[in-house]
């Protein structure tokens, strides 16, 4: 979980807690339909992978008319996924 410290620096960067809130939903999604991580991660958890991808600037949110959308960085290149250890 992450620290009060951490939360208030995250909601900072994001532009309040319910954008907080709705990015980490938007990203946690992505991750598990099998997006790449934009930061190195290997076999980390996705909320720390969130945590700092909204704070690399890496992820941000978009708000309009139509609601609020998920925009990656223009110069953000997904890194590999890191390759499962066999058993």
């Amino acid at each position: 979980m992450l620290s009060e410290a951490m939360r208030e620096k995250l909601e900072q960067v994001a532009g309040g807690r319910l954008a907080l809130t709705v990015l980490f939903q938007k990203r946690l999604r992505q991750l598990e339909r099998g997006d790449a991580p934009l930061v190195a991660a290997e076999n980390r958890d996705p909320w720390d992978i969130v945590a700092e991808e909204i704070l690399a600037g890496k992820i941000r949110l978009q708000t309009g008319r139509s609601g609020m959308r998920l925009l990656k960085s223009a110069t953000t290149r997904a890194l590999p996924r890191p390759k499962a250890k066999a058993s």
